[in-house]
């Protein structure tokens, strides 16, 4: 058809020509045009079947085979068609009844926009204006009060091709938004977030989500489910009409800086006759909620929750820095004599026998890199060391511990002021030696130089360096003493200076006295205080104990008020396990062997989906009868750290 060069021809084809302004009143009456068709004009051209030609001096019916072909009369003798009709009324085409519509609407709008530009100088509350398009929202109005419409708005002036433009073209306010909005991540990114899985988001403007212009007392903040089905690909009705399930160990999804055991206090600990009095009875004990608003649950204190049970057990696990190992061979009396003075009176070495049977502390083997073991080699240190502090008092421990320190150590924050003057390189050993008595310290290696015992004049109730017996050791205050504190991230940050393995068993060792979880080393602190590892590979790494409180991993743009919840669910003392249930079969211990950070496991059951919808489904209500909500702000929020820049 399309091929064919004759179809459209007058002869063959009543094809009306679209650009005509009227149609047939026998094609809209009929359904059957003329072949003819109206005239410009609009006049009926069908009352004839054919415009006869001259041919000659005769002329041909030229009626079209559409139409039956020539007719058997054939024109009369003037010219004219013998196959008369009476005429049809014509109709205007849909384009041209369209573009009459156009023309009416564009006029009675310039009209009216001249009819009401007189109002537009009343007061703001009274006008009716074509070009207000009325009141920003309360805070907004107070920032635009200077500039009006300017402070958004670009500004066209007297220019009429910005004016014709700023018709046609479609404004992003976001630019003028952010001078005085900020965020916690990229402004224009989907929640203000790159997120690795998803390069083909595109940028979000304001107005997306965002419009003015709605009242004084607008809630611009307000956004529908649907506006957030806009985006997101999965699509969904409600929270309990095709809301994703909860992640598996939702909400515990890291493991926290504090390590305590529920199930073990509940079911074991606070069971003991010896502490059944003290024991909480119920969450509310050791949980609070901060506030309704922001519903936060804030733990208490140690002071608070533990320092009844456990307070005087950490006073008694003093810290052993220097133990007097068995020796080979004492150190020459003369030389003790002349350090120590004409008082101390040192065995003969021909009859020496060492005073101790013990071994060197691992913490004292692992600074002088010594074999704990093999006294026939140690020998000779200990007593260089022992004259060395005889002298110089804890000058020569100092050293070991910079020594050994290492600059990543020396640049943490360690707790306490310093005793001496700090250099760069004296930070770590002030900190850990801290209030160290320089006399004490040379009165009792004196006596272990001449192979005697120390005896301490430690009053009762003393916290603090001492010597006693065989040892230099170090009694806690309490509860995060600083020193204790200090020693334990020593021995935590430490790593080996070679990659031998007698060097990292000395490191081990040390670190088992300081981080052991058992026995009575001030190490029982990483009971609760976790340990993490830093970077990987074999052998000891770097290590780093929690000592604050952090808050728990949580989704950024999700939130939940406890506070609300707390009330509604019966208190504090009901409400918390309904929808936290210990896990009976949980091993919240196999999530903190060792050193280094394994799986973690919680004390609690997930919770699910489930869970939520008891209250938050399709069915329930409120006693008042009215639906709970679970539209998609209840629980979530779009921004990412939403702050006003001050100016």
């Amino acid at each position: 058809m399309l091929n064919d060069p004759d179809y459209f021809k007058h002869t063959r084809s009543a094809y009306e020509r679209p650009n005509c302004k009227f149609r047939c009143g026998r094609e809209k009456n009929w359904q059957k045009p003329c072949p003819q068709g109206p005239h410009p004009d609009g006049s009926c051209g069908g009352t004839t079947e054919c415009a006869p030609f001259k041919k000659g001096d005769r002329y041909e019916c030229r009626r079209p085979l559409s139409a039956g072909g020539p007719c058997a009369d054939g024109p009369r003798a003037d010219g004219s068609c013998s196959q008369c009709h009476p005429p049809c009324v014509p109709q205007p085409t849909l384009r041209v009844i369209r573009g009459r519509l156009v023309l009416f609407t564009f006029s009675l709008s310039v009209a009216l926009i001249g009819f009401l530009l007189p109002f537009s100088q009343r007061r703001p509350e009274t006008r009716l204006s074509p070009i207000d398009p009325g009141p920003l929202t309360a805070k907004h109005a107070q920032f635009t009060e200077k500039l009006q419409c300017a402070a958004c708005h670009a500004v066209h002036s007297s220019n009429k091709a910005l004016w014709m433009k700023a018709l046609v073209t479609k404004t992003d306010f976001t630019n003028q938004c952010l001078t005085c909005h900020a965020f916690g991540g990229p402004e224009r990114k989907a929640h203000n977030t790159i997120f690795a899985g998803r390069p083909d988001l595109k940028d979000t403007t304001c107005t997306m989500c965002h419009t003015e212009h709605h009242g004084t007392n607008f809630n611009i903040k307000k956004v529908t489910d649907g506006q957030c089905n806009a985006c997101h690909q999965v699509k969904f009705e409600s929270f309990s009409k095709g809301h994703p399930a909860f992640p598996q160990n939702f909400p515990q999804r890291g493991r926290p800086s504090v390590q305590f055991d529920h199930a073990a206090h509940w079911n074991r600990h606070f069971k003991n006759a010896s502490v059944a009095k003290l024991a909480p009875q119920a969450c509310a004990a050791c949980h609070t909620v901060e506030s309704r608003a922001q519903g936060k649950v804030k733990t208490g204190s140690f002071e608070q929750n533990c320092a009844s049970c456990h307070a005087a057990e950490i006073q008694k696990k003093d810290l052993i820095f220097f133990r007097l190992p068995q020796v080979n061979k004492g150190i020459d009396p003369k030389l003790v004599s002349e350090v120590c003075g004409a008082a101390v009176s040192p065995d003969s070495p021909a009859s020496f026998e060492s005073i101790s049977t013990e071994e060197p502390t691992a913490i004292m083997a692992f600074l002088m890199g010594i074999d704990p073991s093999d006294a026939e080699k140690y020998t000779e240190a200990v007593n260089h060391l022992l004259l060395d502090m005889a002298k110089n008092g804890p000058a020569p421990l100092a050293a070991l511990l910079d020594q050994r320190a290492g600059a990543g150590l020396r640049r943490r924050d360690l707790q306490g002021p310093a005793s001496v003057t700090e250099s760069s390189d004296s930070v770590a050993s002030s900190k850990l030696l801290g209030d160290l008595n320089p006399e004490v310290l040379k009165r009792a290696v004196c006596a272990w130089a001449a192979n005697q015992e120390y005896e301490s004049q430690v009053p009762a109730g003393f916290h603090g360096w001492y010597a006693d017996s065989l040892e230099l050791k170090y009694k806690p205050a309490g509860h995060a003493d600083p020193v204790i504190q200090n020693w334990i991230d020593f021995a935590a940050a430490a790593v080996p200076q070679s990659q031998e393995a007698t060097e990292q068993a000395r490191l081990e060792a040390a670190r088992k006295d300081f981080l052991g979880r058992t026995g009575s080393a001030p190490g029982t602190c990483t009971k609760c205080h976790a340990v993490s590892a830093a970077g990987g590979g074999e052998g000891p790494r770097p290590l780093t104990v929690e000592w604050k409180t952090r808050e728990a991993v949580s989704n950024p743009h999700t939130h939940f008020s406890h506070g609300v919840h707390v009330n509604l669910l019966g208190g504090a003392s009901e409400a918390c396990m309904k929808c936290h249930v210990m896990a009976p079969n949980a091993d919240y211990a196999s999530s903190f062997k060792g050193h280094d950070p394994v799986q973690f496991v919680s004390n609690f059951s997930a919770i699910k989906k489930e869970t939520c919808m008891q209250c938050h489904g399709a069915e329930a209500k409120t006693q008042a009868g009215s639906q709970i909500q679970q539209n998609c702000l209840l629980c979530h929020t779009y921004h990412l750290e939403p702050k006003i820049i001050k100016k």
